[in-house]
């Protein structure tokens, strides 16, 4: 595990923009115009891939939480083959000053990096993946390619940092965030759905209450009383026959 005075990552991108200024003075090989090889920064932005990320989030002997990151760096740039990346990161990471210790199976980071990393407390993490100490030391001499001792780091390391490696979430958490985020989504979205729902009904009933006032009321038609059956009156009885009185001679 390295020092806890490991440099912070502003220490990382200080150290590379002071290494290409000093190389320009102190590279045997005459620096031509437009050359990009001693500067690490604009190199690390020429599309390097990272994939194969593996995040674990872990707490040390002294109760301080780190945060451990491995993955793979392609620079098509380049010959086109994975170098293997690990590092360590203690803070917030999306803070500049969040400690960081790495390692690259590059060439550059094994000839150039590794012994002034090493020498700050930020290189050779606990139980690298595929990574050992391959450097020799000879970066201090005068032929080497960092004879000054400068805590640079690779463009794959610097890529990895521009992408945010520090501030990757745990692995197990990424499906963890992405379902909680489609959980709020739809809660959002059926909430918005029921508020347009509460409004169209709450405009369908003022419309209904606006025309129900501006609709001429109808007069209701003046109830007719109803005929009762009056019974017709019985026929005048018809006045008796009168006989006559029988004349003389008839019986």
């Amino acid at each position: 595990m390295p020092e806890k005075s490991m440099l912070t990552i502003k220490d990382l991108y200080d150290a590379c923009a002071r290494w290409k200024s000093l190389r320009k003075s102190a590279s045997p090989i005459k620096k031509k115009k437009g050359d990009t090889r001693f500067d690490i920064a604009r190199r690390a932005r020429g599309g390097i891939r990272i994939a194969n990320r593996r995040i674990i989030e872990d707490e040390d002997e002294d109760g301080d939480i780190y945060r451990k990151v491995t993955c793979t760096a392609t620079d098509p740039n380049g010959s086109g083959r994975p170098n293997t990346l690990e590092m360590l990161f203690y803070g917030p990471g999306d803070d500049m000053n969040t400690r960081a210790a790495a390692n690259c199976s590059c060439e550059f980071y094994m000839y150039a990096c590794e012994v002034a990393l090493m020498d700050k407390g930020s290189s050779r993490i606990e139980e690298p993946i595929e990574m050992r100490i391959w450097s020799n030391g000879d970066g201090y001499s005068a032929d080497g390619p960092n004879p000054r001792a400068i805590p640079i780091v690779c463009k794959h390391i610097y890529a990895a940092l521009l992408q945010g490696a520090a501030a990757w979430p745990p692995s197990g958490t990424i499906r963890r965030e992405q379902q909680r985020r489609k959980e709020k989504e739809a809660e959002e979205r059926e909430a918005k759905r029921k508020d347009q729902k509460e409004k169209e009904k709450a405009r369908r009933e003022k419309e209904q209450e606006r025309r129900s006032l501006t609709k001429p009321k109808k007069t209701e038609p003046t109830k007719k009383e109803p005929i009762r059956n009056i019974k017709t009156p019985p026929a005048p009885k018809k006045p008796p026959t009168l006989k006559r009185p029988p004349r003389p001679g008839e019986k």
